[in-house]
């Protein structure tokens, strides 16, 4: 068996080991989404609405209300990364991966077009910086007409819609 072979063998594993602890780490990290509160709150909220009879009672049930809210909010900034990001970040991490193994697996083909690029570059031929100013001036200026153009467009057919409506 060549090394070649084995090589890639060993990397197509190491690729597919990493994407299944990668897709079995995404429910780890999940957020919990359900509203569940807690037998502590139900029970102060519950001795609050049944004690409201007067108004220093009604007083505290807004204090205790309140308190619920704060925890609510503490938890929610203890969660830490969303699950978007945790998925964005494992993600991005696999295909670095996957760039890499490519890459040594691939050397000498990455090799050949990082040279025939870098040869291929040197034979630009870029204009002279005074051409290059009248040329990006050139297109500002019919961005910006461009832009007016729509502008009052938009700005009459808005005035003509009211005048239509108005005549009704």
């Amino acid at each position: 068996m060549k090394t070649g072979n084995l090589l890639k063998r060993w990397s197509a594993a190491i690729v597919a080991l990493l994407l299944t602890v990668v897709l079995f780490a995404i429910p780890a990290f999940a957020e919990d989404t359900t509203d569940v509160t807690t037998a502590e709150e139900t029970t102060v909220e519950e001795v609050t609405t049944e004690a409201a009879t007067d108004e220093h009672d009604h007083d505290h049930e807004e204090e205790t209300t309140g308190s619920a809210a704060s925890t609510e909010n503490k938890t929610e900034e203890k969660k830490g990364m969303s699950t978007q990001t945790i998925i964005t970040l494992c993600i991005f991490g696999v295909l670095i991966v996957a760039a890499v193994v490519l890459g040594i697996i691939f050397r000498e083909k990455v090799g050949k077009f990082l040279r025939v690029y870098k040869s291929e570059a040197k034979k630009i031929v870029w204009l002279p910086w005074d051409q290059t100013k009248k040329s990006t001036l050139v297109v500002l200026v019919v961005l910006v007409v461009c832009a007016l153009a729509i502008c009052l467009l938009d700005f009459a057919l808005g005035q003509g819609y009211l005048a239509f409506l108005k005549l009704f």
